[in-house]
């Protein structure tokens, strides 16, 4: 029987005959051994504080390595887990930190000790005028244990206005087009992002730190998930930021006395 391809039953050579343009040859996508999985993810019988350590370092310290390594699918719940023990975990610490901080304050005011302690200005204004009498080591107990529930509450409500604030977005500047992740994908982003909750134990400044860390992170993210442009990204994140920003401030306008 004569071969097809003229080979004589030889068709491993069929590139190699002259006048014979060789086949392209799949290459091996590249991969990135930093980036291998999740350990969140990868825990699925319940994470523990090794997965979650290994996690956080892994979003804190290469977040574009991180969130190649996410999947695009897999449910919501150990991102969205992940998030919640990033804003209670590290909301605790800071209550703690305030704490011990009253403390101190309260017993240099007692002894007549808080200018010797504290020499320094915040905003313009020497600590003195700090009133420790209302803020009580008590009253901050009071607020960690009665507080708690409603913080994570709080928190699962901005995180689904902000995830469907940013994915509406997303969506009309076109960063959805040749998108597969979906809604879910936007979540998975905002919820590992929290990661960034550990700068939030930082005093005076954490809070502000952890949030626009956590919008950085989410413009990666998003590329990364939805294969958007960085520029559709940050737009998304940067209106999203914007608008929270003017209503914070039109709360704290109403809120204050004329």
């Amino acid at each position: 029987m004569k071969d097809p391809e003229g080979l004589d039953g030889d068709r491993g050579t069929a590139h190699l005959r002259p006048g014979r343009r060789p086949e392209p040859q799949p290459e091996a996508a590249p991969r990135d051994v930093a980036a291998e999985s999740i350990p969140w993810e990868e825990s699925r019988e319940g994470g523990g504080a090794t997965a979650f350590a290994a996690t956080l370092w892994r979003f804190a310290s290469a977040p574009k390595a991180a969130y190649a390594a996410v999947p695009v699918r897999g449910g919501v719940w150990r991102p969205w887990s992940f998030a919640l023990l990033c804003a209670v975990g590290f909301g605790v610490v800071r209550q703690l930190i305030d704490i011990a901080t009253v403390a101190l304050l309260s017993y240099g005011a007692a002894n007549d000790l808080l200018p010797h302690l504290f020499r320094f200005e915040v905003a313009g204004r020497s600590l003195e005028w700090l009133p420790v009498s209302v803020l009580s080591v008590a009253g901050c107990l009071f607020a960690l244990g009665v507080g708690a529930p409603l913080y994570v509450l709080l928190f699962c409500l901005v995180m689904i206005v902000w995830i469907t604030i940013v994915h509406a977005l997303l969506k009309i500047s076109g960063g959805l087009a040749s998108s597969e992740a979906g809604y879910e994908g936007t979540l998975r982003v905002v919820c590992y992002s929290q990661a960034t909750m550990v700068a939030a134990i930082v005093p005076w400044v954490g809070d502000e730190i952890a949030i626009v860390w956590s919008c950085f992170l989410q413009v990666i993210g998003l590329v990364r998930l939805h294969g958007c442009t960085r520029r559709r990204a940050l737009f998304a994140v940067g209106l999203s930021f914007a608008g929270a920003l003017l209503a914070l401030l039109l709360v704290i306008r109403l809120a204050s006395p004329d």
